[in-house]
């Protein structure tokens, strides 16, 4: 009663307005035993474009807890669901798997969903690790392992990298005493011979620094395109940002150019302070500067430490930057309460922070005030669940997270799923659009996750979502988890209408991919350009190139023939005048 009258008057009273997006469909996936048993923010979903092929991750109804594990699957793209795949029963000599996340892998080459794998990765307990994989045509039994490693907090981050295929799990290494001041990568290669993944792990330093700091409170880990660059971005202080020392959290991130094999040093993202980053001193009015140190306080915005929430998004883009979605507040620190964040009645908001030349300096770009911040029912709570995802190519970057579309309520308890779309070129944004809104998942947009990876579907990019239900009897009833299948981002992708984003370069990813022999592909330029295509190999190589001469600005496509090259990775640059855009190509 109370939600339809909240819902009422907002409508009365304008609070909500119509979005061209057209409303979204809404499948219902398989039941969950319970709210409680699905974290926030992990990564349950996962889309491989080459495949057209989504999965989806859950704990198993009407089993408790986290004991048992299935995925549903589709095929086509989400259209259609194979539900409730099992993957992981402890009854057949296992343990209990906390924080469970996976994704698709997929052989180089291969085109046939039914010939991929679903892998994926858990902890269990004192240092052991779960972890497992299934053919998707289910020829075969699911297979898991029970390995030791050292003992890990959660929840971990998970990734597969493009190129190699590797597994990487992320996740603060504990003791009895508490945070172990180091991180434990997981790496897993695919051993054809047994169909299974092998794992090592190696520890990462990352000391606290002092006493009395939380230990690191979110970790991400993705790979660019090329499967070389890749980050790994953590949520913490330790002490780097000598502004926000001691009383705020910020991103500090570690960086490979070998695809995961080795790290380099933490780097941290200073957001406050003489040093920090304008876009985030500024983005509060002067009114809720004034309410925050009422006249005649005078608080310097130099002198505000900001912080971030307690979980983010990352992506990499096609030039291997880095792209982090998190919300950003005051930190409490200045009201007696260090690594505390203000951000709810519309305090905190929503940042694209990213960088241009990998690392070495940041943009902070304010995407909205968010409305509210955390929502509780029971004993679960969750925040704005800021989440990252890109396409193949790595030419566009999607932001989501959760919030409310009404300014008179105090907590995040009728949550709608936002997403705004980037384009990495042309450094121009889509409108932050309402994806629930109307819809049959309307106000109900709990645990909200995103794929990592964006689908393409009638020359459109797709961001898959999956999101949960709350039983109206508590968070230990059944819920149903549902998928959006057709939120589409209103961003040019290469053939369609250029008018919103038009940069001097644009290149579709090349199709087929994986490639047999001829394969297409559509450039589009918005001035006279002097156009030529060179193909490299993964040893940089140049095996190829094809001068087109001057052309008149607008879209062509071009056959690239690749007969007679061995099977395996390549690149290939379109150059247009003095713009290069790079993407992977397979040939199988």
């Amino acid at each position: 009663m109370k939600k339809s009258l909240i819902i009422l008057a907002s409508l009365l009273a304008m609070h909500l307005h119509l979005h061209a997006q057209d409303i979204v469909n809404v499948i219902e996936l398989s039941q969950g035993p319970g709210a409680y048993a699905v974290s926030n923010n992990i990564t349950r979903l996962w889309a491989d474009d080459n495949l057209s092929t989504v999965a989806f991750l859950h704990p198993v109804y009407p089993a408790l807890g986290t004991t048992q594990l299935a995925y549903d699957l589709s095929i086509n793209g989400g259209e259609t669901w194979t539900l409730n795949i099992p993957v992981y029963d402890p009854g057949q000599g296992g343990l209990p798997a906390h924080y469970a996340q996976g994704g698709i892998y997929n052989p180089a080459g291969n085109t046939n969903p039914e010939l991929a794998y679903y892998t994926w990765f858990a902890l269990s307990q004192d240092g052991q690790y779960l972890s497992g994989i299934h053919k998707l045509d289910q020829s075969s039994d699911p297979i898991f392992n029970i390995w030791d490693g050292v003992a890990c907090s959660g929840p971990l981050s998970f990734t597969i990298n493009p190129l190699s295929g590797d597994v990487f799990t992320v996740a603060p290494v504990v003791t009895i005493s508490g945070y172990d001041d180091s991180l434990a990568v997981s790496r897993g290669v695919f051993n054809e011979a047994t169909g299974n993944y092998d794992f090592s792990q190696v520890l990462l330093p990352l000391p606290a620094q002092a006493e009395g700091i939380p230990m690191p409170l979110d970790v991400k880990i993705s790979f660019g395109p090329d499967g070389l660059t890749g980050y790994i971005s953590i949520l913490f202080d330790n002490l780097s940002d000598p502004f926000a020392a001691g009383g705020g959290i910020y991103p500090i991130l570690m960086k490979t150019t070998d695809g995961g094999l080795s790290w380099g040093d933490p780097m941290a993202v200073i957001l406050g302070g003489p040093d920090g980053l304008p876009g985030i001193k500024n983005y509060l009015m002067d009114e809720q500067w004034h309410i925050l140190w009422p006249p005649p306080q005078q608080m310097p915005r130099d002198s505000v430490v900001f912080q971030t929430a307690y979980e983010h998004g990352l992506g990499v883009d096609m030039f291997g930057n880095p792209h982090i979605g998190v919300t950003i507040g005051v930190s409490g620190i200045h009201f007696d309460n260090p690594y505390e964040v203000i951000a709810d009645y519309g305090f905190g908001a929503t940042f694209h922070i990213y960088s241009q030349d990998q690392g070495s300096s940041w943009i902070a770009r304010h995407v909205t005030n968010n409305k509210t911040f955390r929502g509780c029912n029971e004993t679960l709570c969750w925040d704005n669940l800021t989440q990252v995802s890109m396409n193949m190519g790595g030419s566009v970057m999607a932001l989501s997270w959760i919030d409310t579309d009404f300014v008179d309520v105090a907590e995040n308890t009728l949550p709608d799923l936002w997403c705004q779309g980037f384009h990495v070129q042309s450094q121009n944004y889509s409108e932050v659009h309402n994806v629930t809104f109307l819809s049959d998942i309307w106000l109900e947009a709990f645990m909200a996750t995103a794929s990592p990876n964006l689908l393409t579907g009638n020359l459109k990019l797709i961001v898959p979502f999956a999101t949960q239900g709350i039983s109206k009897e508590g968070i230990f009833y059944p819920v149903t988890h549902r998928y959006i299948s057709d939120y589409t981002l209103d961003i040019w992708v290469g053939i369609q209408d250029p008018s919103v984003f038009s940069p001097a370069l644009s290149v579709l990813q090349n199709f087929p991919n994986p490639v047999s022999s001829v394969t297409s592909i559509t450039i589009h330029t918005a001035l006279v350009s002097n156009l030529s295509i060179h193909v490299h190999n993964l040893h940089g190589q140049q095996i190829k190139l094809i001068n087109l001469g001057i052309k008149e600005p607008g879209s062509q496509i071009i056959q690239l023939d690749m007969s007679g090259f061995a099977p395996g990775f390549y690149f290939y640059t379109v150059k247009a005048n003095e713009q290069t855009v790079t993407r992977k190509m397979i040939l199988k």
